[in-house]
């Protein structure tokens, strides 16, 4: 049986208009972001959901956000709040 992040993965790249530049992969769970960097594709840890920080961590996420004015802020290509690093591995 296919696992869940094949299944994702592999839809996500049937779409036209795919591209994983354009990708940001948002997860709350190690799943969710081993998936992006196995596949090449930028990803958002979301503190508050499953996992604890330390494993999210591990996976190396492009973003770390603590909330959604984090996220916003990153995904409006904002400044990142103060008091809080920037995590963005863009240029």
């Amino acid at each position: 049986m296919p696992n869940y992040r094949t299944i994702v993965f592999d839809l996500l790249c049937e779409l036209p208009e795919y591209s994983s530049e354009d990708t940001l992969m948002v997860g709350d769970r190690v799943v969710d972001l081993s998936g992006a960097q196995d596949n090449g594709i930028d990803s958002m840890a979301v503190t508050y959901g499953q996992e604890t920080v330390e494993e999210l961590s591990r996976t190396n996420p492009t973003y770390m956000v603590n909330n959604v004015k984090e996220m916003a802020g990153i995904l409006l290509d904002e400044k990142s709040p103060e008091g809080v690093p920037d995590t963005s591995k863009r240029d």
